[in-house]
């Protein structure tokens, strides 16, 4: 069955020496987003992190709308092009319908993934319910089985993070911006997004259940030893800064599937090997 030989070789990047050469690509496109971030958008760094937030209005909204609008950057810094990155590249994503799909999406998302979390019931039930399955594939939400973070007053803000960080909205980011937009490229990047994480989902689960371990761990340190105001300030500051690096691996992720796996996603049978 070709969804079983395509699990198994996507497991083929943990392999030492598949994967020596994956962490040094990720690494070196880590290190040059970070450089463009703050050669062109130091400027939002420095809103997201001076805001009064939770006080206002106003610091409420930067609260959300500034990571969103920070996540969308950091994707199209990473994401291959044949256009040099800079104004005139940003201003004709940023500044145009490009972004609403986006936007759309991942608000969706965290609207239906929050009323599902908040009304979970406990133990084995998010394995059985079939909308929370849905959800976990989805976004492969591994913080709603380590720990329950609702004890805190702004749990929807993990909830936020965890999305924007997650490979569905990473990859149907990635094939929007790759395609010729539209509303028939929505529904085209929702089902290759889909696919390409069912194809290669156990590559997809692992890393990002490391990268939320390490969030979830850092996390409750945070609020085990501090006020839960500055803890939360904290992990806001931290998780923007770190958002990049999820993306960056999403990103190698999505380039080295779609060389491999092409004729899935674009047209064609898969070939049987």
């Amino acid at each position: 069955m070709y969804l079983l030989q395509s699990w198994k070789e996507s497991l083929l990047i943990f392999k030492p020496t598949n994967f020596k050469l994956f962490f040094l690509v990720t690494v070196k496109s880590i290190w040059e987003t970070y450089k463009i971030l703050f050669r062109y958008f130091w400027w939002l760094i420095l809103v997201l992190l001076t805001v009064p937030f939770h006080r206002t209005a106003l610091g409420l909204l930067i609260m959300y709308m500034g990571p969103l609008l920070f996540t969308y950057i950091v994707v199209l810094i990473v994401r291959s092009s044949v256009s040099l990155k800079n104004w005139g590249y940003f201003g004709k994503y940023i500044l145009s319908y490009y972004i609403i799909p986006f936007l759309v999406i991942v608000l969706a998302f965290f609207s239906y993934y929050s009323r599902i979390l908040f009304n979970r019931p406990s133990g084995l039930t998010p394995f059985i319910s079939f909308s929370q399955i849905i959800t976990f594939v989805f976004s492969v939400p591994i913080q709603y089985i380590l720990s329950d973070l609702s004890r805190f007053n702004q749990v929807e803000l993990s909830i936020f993070f965890q999305l924007l960080i997650s490979p569905f909205v990473v990859l149907f980011t990635l094939f929007y911006l790759d395609s010729d937009k539209g509303f028939r490229s929505i529904m085209l990047s929702l089902i290759r997004s889909i696919k390409m994480i069912i194809f290669n989902y156990p590559a997809y689960f692992i890393m990002y259940s490391v990268i939320f371990l390490f969030l979830n761990l850092f996390w409750n340190i945070l609020f085990k030893y501090l006020f839960v105001e500055l803890a939360w300030n904290i992990c806001f500051y931290s998780t923007i800064f770190l958002i990049p690096i999820p993306i960056c691996i999403f990103t190698n992720l999505y380039i080295k599937q779609v060389h491999e796996q092409f004729s899935l996603y674009f047209g064609g049978k898969p070939s049987e090997k």
